[in-house]
């Protein structure tokens, strides 16, 4: 894969601290919404590149992420402080445009080093962040719908041939108020690289072309190549300004809004994802659906760090946070806890629906909670204890639907992105 570097290798370790530094925050409600794109956008070097996957419906929990990328000065002081490693990132003490690191790892450990763990934010709460607007509409960029200028932000063909300080760019602002999500640098995110997002079935290689190929097996590949067709992938090993290194999905059978996916994140494969663009990269790289990827210590790029909302006052407190899966159409659930010995445990239960209306809580009635959509994502907070019992069953329904399972509970639902899912299967037990 050919690699261009962005900034040159500074080995200068900084600051004095215990922990990486915190940078400001911003919290966001979450939401469902559509998740990839077809649109195309026109590259400064001329080349259309269409938009890279199926669309597809994704919701994703409240969450908060950082404001602005991780600082060359910031990532210094982690290191100053023996929290973080120097090999592989390029940073300078005194210096606020963002640090470079040539692996995810070291992004992940120092926003484990912040001083309430976190985490790098995942593709599907990168995008959100990026292209939702608060009224459900969503963007091309994370500005809006004009093409990026060099007045906007540094991009291939422009004077400015490096990043800019971190959220200097009043130009580069997401609709909820993040920053330098579309340039400034292009920035590591959680998951690993899939082509098959959004697909309800997985094509398989023989039936995609890559480059200039000609053994396309139907017309949706008709004009593969560099101009990024959908259905095609583009050459092995290409991540440049000119194509923006697009992975192209191939266009398969979209998944139904049925089965789509709460707080997704893809993990394993030799490749990691990369969002944004930056200086050396053209207009595609900075489209808010726009998707590269790159493998680890192969390339240089920033990064962000996120943390799981809480989705109740409890921050700290022992938790655990899931959604249902096979749920009836409307269905409605009974929540029970138990501790244990089998007794009925005191809990709260939040929940956060896929209307995104807001968080909702209720306090345990004799251990169990009510009238509670199946299609939310549950947050548990018990009593002290380190082992708990989850029962959910359909209430008011016909057919009985049910699980139960028993499950060990950490400090809550961050760092750690995503969440457990619980089957619904047949049931007898749901009076």
């Amino acid at each position: 894969m050919s690699v261009r570097v962005l900034l040159p290798l500074v080995a200068l370790a900084g600051a004095c601290g215990s922990q990486a530094a915190d940078s400001s925050t911003v919290a966001l409600q979450g939401g469902t919404f559509l998740m990839g794109s077809t649109v195309g956008c026109n590259d400064s070097a001329g080349v259309a590149c269409a938009g890279d996957r199926t669309p597809h419906k994704v919701r994703i929990s409240p969450f908060a992420v950082d404001a602005t990328e991780v600082t060359q000065r910031q990532y210094a002081a982690c290191v100053g402080a023996g929290a973080c490693a120097s090999d592989g990132a390029q940073f300078a003490a005194g210096d606020d445009t963002p640090v470079l690191v040539d692996d995810p790892d070291l992004a992940r450990k120092y926003c484990a080093a912040r001083a309430k763990a976190m985490r790098l934010p995942t593709e599907a709460e990168f995008e959100l962040a990026a292209r939702l607007a608060p009224n459900g509409s969503l963007s091309t960029y994370p500005w809006g719908e004009d093409p990026p200028s060099c007045a906007r932000v540094p991009l291939a063909g422009c004077d400015e041939t490096t990043p800019r300080p971190v959220g200097s760019s009043p130009g580069d602002v997401s609709a909820l108020g993040v920053h330098d999500l579309g340039g400034s640098v292009p920035e590591w995110v959680e998951d690993s690289y899939s082509p098959y997002v959004g697909c309800a079935d997985h094509l398989s290689y023989g039936e995609l072309c890559w480059g200039d190929g000609n053994g396309c097996a139907d017309d949706r590949c008709a004009g593969d190549g560099k101009a990024c067709v959908r259905g095609c992938l583009p050459e092995p090993g290409v991540l440049s300004s000119s194509t923006g290194g697009s992975a192209m999905s191939p266009v398969c059978p979209a998944a139904p809004d049925a089965a789509q996916a709460i707080d997704p994140v893809t993990r394993g494969g030799p490749f990691n994802v990369i969002r944004g663009g930056g200086p050396s990269d053209g207009a595609c790289a900075f489209a808010a659906f726009s998707r590269r990827y790159a493998a680890p210590k192969s390339y240089a790029a920033g990064f962000r760090c996120a943390r799981s909302g809480d989705l109740g006052p409890r921050n700290g407190s022992p938790t655990y946070r899931f959604s249902v899966g096979n749920c009836p159409p409307d269905g409605r659930l009974r929540v029970k806890a138990a501790v244990a010995d089998g007794a009925a445990a005191a809990f709260t239960l939040d929940w956060f629906p896929s209307s995104a209306s807001g968080v909702q809580s209720a306090t345990a009635t004799m251990g169990e909670v009510d009238d509670v959509p199946c299609d939310a994502v549950m947050v548990v907070w018990p009593p002290a204890t380190t082992s708990l019992t989850i029962q959910v069953n359909t209430s008011g329904q016909a057919n009985c639907l049910g699980a139960t399972k028993t499950v060990t509970l950490d400090k809550g639902d961050t760092p750690s992105p995503g969440l457990d899912a619980i089957p619904l299967a047949a049931a007898n037990d749901c009076g």
